[in-house]
């Protein structure tokens, strides 16, 4: 159930596309994210909202290094509700694939409120965001997201990515991806495997593997540099050596309606877990930022008991600015219920996302 109540900065359209005649705006979304549907002759599916510190309490708890970036839980949120609303599907069909973040979106800090004034009345500076979807021939859609930055300036593309019906191959070479849902995994085993810390020619070292706490994790491993508030925080408790990782995992408590689906912090949460898979030592100064994934698919929605995540890194070996990994979730019987497979990470300095925040904020 999504929030109707409309809240965005009221603006006067300009004039877009090559064509030179500004479309003219449709009908109010009911999603508070996606803004209004501009009315198009063509097979695109446009929306247009203006985007701020305050749209959401999730970009205000987003910071890296002090810098309110957009989240990529809202993107999904965003393509994902223009999906329901247009393409007349059930998101539990869909798989999420090609999913590439080109570039951070980084969003100007409201100014101090009015005396007496609460701070989430002070929206901050707006950002024009538009999602595009372009539906295919078998119910899915590509998917793209830009942001303007001035008159006459070129909009910026953030995300790209696909949205598949019932798919059951993988896009690259054809091979069955579905899960065996009967087939269940051993938590304990894999648990097991994390207390011990194993030598790269398979005998077992002398050292154990970590078991550390969501509270030791947030504060031990995670960077401080990338500040998230508590509905991004659903580790509970990890077990963890180089490579791999298994996590217990919970849903936010966050206050109906939502205007992020629970569900999509959860994995979000599952991506932080690769931090906890890199070799202690020398890791814990850079921060990383999510550049992509190959493809995403939830099962139904995501149980309310506890849920157990396995993730683990493909190159082992090479720990340098880039790194790739798949997870899976499971609920408590060791059953999966949601997977996501190459997600690709990459530091990302102080310089640079300043250096793209003067650019997204121009």
């Amino acid at each position: 159930p999504f929030q109707r109540e409309r809240y965005w900065i009221e603006t006067t359209e300009k004039g877009r596309g090559g064509t030179g005649v500004p479309p003219r705006a449709g009908r109010a979304s009911h999603h508070p994210l996606l803004g209004q549907r501009l009315a198009s002759p063509l097979k695109h599916i446009q929306f247009e909202s203006q985007l701020h510190v305050n749209s959401a309490p999730l970009i205000n708890d987003h910071r890296i290094y002090g810098m309110a970036v957009v989240p990529g839980v809202v993107y999904m949120e965003m393509v994902l509700a223009a999906a329901e609303e247009n393409l007349k599907v059930d998101t539990d069909d869909l798989l999420i694939a090609d999913l590439a973040i080109m570039q951070p979106l980084v969003l100007d800090d409201a100014p101090p409120p009015p005396t007496g004034e609460p701070n989430g009345n002070v929206l901050g500076p707006a950002q024009t965001v538009q999602v595009i979807l372009t539906p295919d021939n078998t119910g899915g859609a590509s998917f793209q997201i830009f942001s303007e930055h001035g008159e006459g300036e070129p909009w910026r593309l953030h995300v790209s990515g696909k949205l598949r019906r019932g798919q059951v191959s993988d896009s690259r070479n054809g091979a069955d991806i579905r899960p065996s849902f009967r087939e269940q995994i051993s938590l304990e085993e894999i648990r097991a495997r994390c207390q011990v810390e194993h030598s790269r020619n398979g005998g077992e070292a002398p050292q154990n593997g970590e078991a550390l706490s969501g509270t030791e994790f947030y504060q031990t491993i995670w960077n401080p540099e990338f500040q998230l508030g508590p509905s991004f925080q659903c580790i509970e408790k990890l077990w963890r050596r180089d490579g791999e990782v298994l996590a217990q995992m919970r849903l936010p408590e966050m206050p109906a309606p939502y205007i992020v689906r629970p569900d999509l912090l959860v994995l979000d949460a599952c991506v932080q877990l690769f931090m906890a898979a890199l070799p202690r030592g020398g890791r814990e100064e850079a921060v990383y930022v999510g550049t992509g994934q190959e493809s995403c698919r939830v099962y139904g929605p995501l149980p309310s008991a506890p849920l157990w995540c396995h993730a683990l890194l493909r190159n082992r070996e090479d720990y340098q600015e880039a790194i790739t990994g798949d997870f899976r979730l499971y609920d408590e019987s060791g059953k999966m219920v949601a997977e996501v497979a190459g997600v690709s990470l990459k530091q990302i300095s102080r310089e640079t996302l300043q250096r793209m925040a003067r650019v997204s904020t121009a």
